[in-house]
């Protein structure tokens, strides 16, 4: 064989190639592995889902049809190909961490807390008779297995199974209960609460045997120790995580130059508490929920990013990690019948029954014991690591430790069915009902509202400023004030400290905008930028950081809707606008001392998306101001057509009955004051045509006017369709434009 020096090349070069090439193919490995395995278990798992099972079958299905028991049996080179690698299979496991941290910072951000203190002693109770039965069970087959051999000692084994039998997986119980849909349920807040509890001591447990196994003594320091940082970790994340989270994420969420910087910050926070977790000796399942828990309590949260971790955990990162726990089942390792058979009855029995029993000093019915029992036998990737624990400190041999890994998979892959089957029997208050009832699709977002207003000194702005800011009325909302400065700046102005709004005419605007925001001037944050690139592309980048609306108030020389600029800034706006024009009454509309209160809106509907969306913009803005509202049905075609079948008055009257009613339900369900609401139906050319002739007809009775608007144009400049420009120009009263971004819907 030749060497390297042999060769004639320069010593050194010929080894740093062959790493070379063996670093790209074990690379190609790792990349082949997350392919199949991603691609089967979404295959396998949309396949047990269309059978009505949970898809997490599929997912450990897959890993086990693609490990050595199957195919490395049938095709043991390409298995070899795929799966040979050993640095391969050690990224695949980093990966699979990676997810499993992911899963379980969305299982922390679906629990709500509050529903975790009302059913403590519940899941107090549960979780300790679900602990305590097993783990006697778990002594006595210790025993029982005289004829398996301890190499650490008989007591040493006995501790450890006994551990292996009371752990339950807490994030297959997350996926399990997701899957199923009964995570919002107490009984999923239950579930999940009891099987955090149980993990947390089993963990400490576990540490404590190892100690044994490594010293050959029971260290009581080392499981107090452990105990007592469990509870600090807790203490911390309530009183200083928790009001540090509170002001950085939404900080992060507003200063951020990158697009949905708190969704990374989430996930760092998450990481960084498993890695605490770890750190103390419990697992890294610990730390990730707890900050998911934590997180959920923060009121700057965007469903936009908790929709984004949903879609990475559940999606992506999920099912690779359950496919890489199938892949480590060995089923030929398993050479005795009577001892997995033992195990798992031993794992399966003594769980539920533990739960029974928990439930039974709990006062929960049979039926939420019952089911609480088969949710938390599933050992999952918790009773793989501890299986993998017991063999790498020798306590166990080969074939306990494959019966421990069958025993893992068995009660994961029983679980969901057991669960499917007791779930409809489970009791639902009226509570849980209305908590798990999917709201409505609606225009606005479920969680914070965050509007951008651009303000130049404009007449029209403090108009936009007042609605946005009583638009913003729940915790979290924010309306962003962005000052774009054109003037040429000095070296010293650039480091001179200045406070915030001060550009906006030295002080003074910024004062008339407050006064308009009324008691929502606290919803007010200020924000100055340099014009580097223009006017319009600054408004822009501040746009892009994730914001729900851009208000801007309308301007021009000619018309308001033909300046170019406000025709760039809708057909470039990454999210809703709202354009806003005072008309003669610009005024009267911004008082200072309050800011003004419209207590009269006119809303146009004719059934679209578009005056849809102009209503529920409307019914934020009524809801804190206490104004009432009167929606217009226009029905377009005013004059009958000669040449089209006329139908009677009558059935038209009813045919207008029947959709008043219709509409008034719809109505209420996003506007639930119906002393405030009123629906009124008038036949017109068009829509903003019946605007016209309402303001005519009943002057002064309407003070604000919210019409949605879709842009039409083809070309560059705005065109809402026809009369717009009409209804903004002769409208006696404020208008506001609600045009949706259909990208962003």
């Amino acid at each position: 064989m030749l060497t390297s020096d042999s060769c004639g090349g320069v010593p050194g070069k010929k080894g740093r190639g062959i790493i070379k090439g063996r670093t790209v193919g074990e690379s190609a490995a790792f990349l082949l592995q997350v392919a199949l395995l991603l691609t089967s278990a979404r295959l396998l798992g949309e396949l047990v889902r269309r059978i009505g099972q949970p898809a997490v079958l599929g997912e450990l299905a897959a890993g086990i049809l693609l490990g050595p028991s199957v195919f490395g049996t049938i095709w043991p080179a390409a298995y070899g190909l795929f799966f040979g690698s050993a640095s391969a299979a050690a990224k695949l496991g980093v990966l699979a961490e990676a997810g499993l941290i992911l899963l379980m910072l969305l299982t922390g951000l679906e629990t709500d807390a509050r529903v975790l203190g009302r059913i403590g002693r519940a899941a107090m109770a549960s979780s300790i008779m679900g602990l305590a039965v097993p783990f006697a069970a778990g002594l006595a087959l210790g025993g029982w297995m005289d004829s398996i051999a301890a190499p650490r000692g008989r007591f040493i084994l006995c501790l450890f199974l006994a551990t292996a039998m009371a752990v339950s997986a807490l994030p297959v119980i997350a996926k399990i209960l997701m899957d199923l849909n009964l995570l919002r349920r107490d009984f999923g807040m239950l579930a999940l609460t009891a099987a955090m509890l149980d993990d947390t001591a089993a963990w400490v447990i576990l540490a404590a045997i190892s100690g044994m196994a490594m010293t050959g003594s029971l260290d009581v320091f080392r499981i107090v120790c452990a105990l007592g940082m469990v509870i600090v970790f807790l203490a911390a994340a309530r009183y200083a995580l928790f009001p540090s989270l509170r002001r950085l994420l939404p900080l992060v969420e507003r200063s951020s130059a990158i697009p949905h910087g708190g969704l990374v910050a989430m996930a760092a926070v998450a990481f960084a508490c498993a890695a605490v977790s770890e750190a103390m000796h419990v697992h890294a399942v610990f730390g990730a929920f707890v900050a998911g828990v934590t997180i959920r309590q923060c009121p700057g949260i965007r469903a936009e990013n908790l929709r984004r971790i949903e879609a990475i955990a559940v999606s992506l990162m999920g099912p690779l990690f359950f496919a890489s726990i199938g892949l480590r089942v060995e089923i030929g390792a398993l050479r005795e019948v009577a001892i997995p058979i033992a195990v798992f009855l031993t794992a399966l029995v003594c769980k539920i029954a533990g739960c029974l029993a928990g439930g039974a000093l709990a006062r929960l019915t049979f039926v939420e014991s019952l089911a609480l029992g088969a949710a938390m036998s599933a050992r999952g990737a918790v009773g793989l690591v501890v299986a993998k624990v017991g063999a790498d400190l020798g306590i166990i041999d080969a074939g306990l430790f494959a019966a421990l890994v069958a025993m893992a998979i068995g009660t994961t892959m029983l679980a969901p069915p057991m669960l499917r089957l007791i779930a409809p029997r489970l009791p639902v208050s009226e509570e849980e009902r209305l908590r798990e009832r999917m709201p409505p699709e609606k225009f606005l977002p479920a969680g914070p509202l965050r509007i951008l207003l651009p303000a130049a000194g404009g007449p029209n702005a403090p108009l936009g400023c007042h609605v946005a800011g009583r638009m913003c009325s729940g915790e979290g909302d924010m309306c962003m004030v962005l000052h774009v400065e054109t003037e040429r700046r000095t070296f010293l102005d650039a480091i001179r400290p200045r406070r915030a709004g001060t550009g906006l005419a030295g002080g003074e605007y910024l004062a008339i905008l407050r006064d308009a925001a009324g008691p929502a001037a606290s919803r007010l944050a200020f924000r100055t930028v340099r014009a580097s690139g223009g006017v319009l592309e600054a408004i822009l980048d501040e746009a892009r950081r994730g914001y729900d609306f851009l208000a801007v108030g309308a301007s021009g020389h000619r018309h308001p809707l033909y300046d170019p600029f406000i025709s760039e800034l809708v057909r470039k706006a990454p999210c809703h606008v709202m354009i806003f024009s005072g008309g003669p009454a610009a005024g009267a509309a911004v008082r200072t001392g309050g800011g003004p209160i419209f207590r009269r809106i006119l809303v146009p509907m004719d059934g679209s998306y578009f005056s849809e969306a102009a209503f529920e913009v409307a019914a934020r803005y009524a809801r804190t101001a206490g104004a009432s509202i009167c929606v217009l049905y226009v029905i377009e075609g005013g004059r009958a057509h000669p040449l089209l079948p006329q139908v009677a008055e009558s059935d038209a009257g009813r045919a207008e009955e029947a959709m008043r009613a219709t509409l008034k339900a719809w109505l209420i369900e996003r506007f639930p004051h119906q002393d405030r609401l009123e629906c009124r139906m008038r036949r017109a050319e068009s829509l903003l045509g019946g605007v016209m002739e309402e303001l005519r007809e009943n002057a002064g009775a309407h003070e604000i006017v919210f019409v949605g608007a879709e842009n039409r144009s083809f070309v560059e400049h705005l065109y809402l369709g026809p009369h717009m420009e009409t209804v903004l120009a002769g409208a006696p009263c404020p208008v506001a434009i609600v045009i949706p971004n259909m990208a962003a819907r």
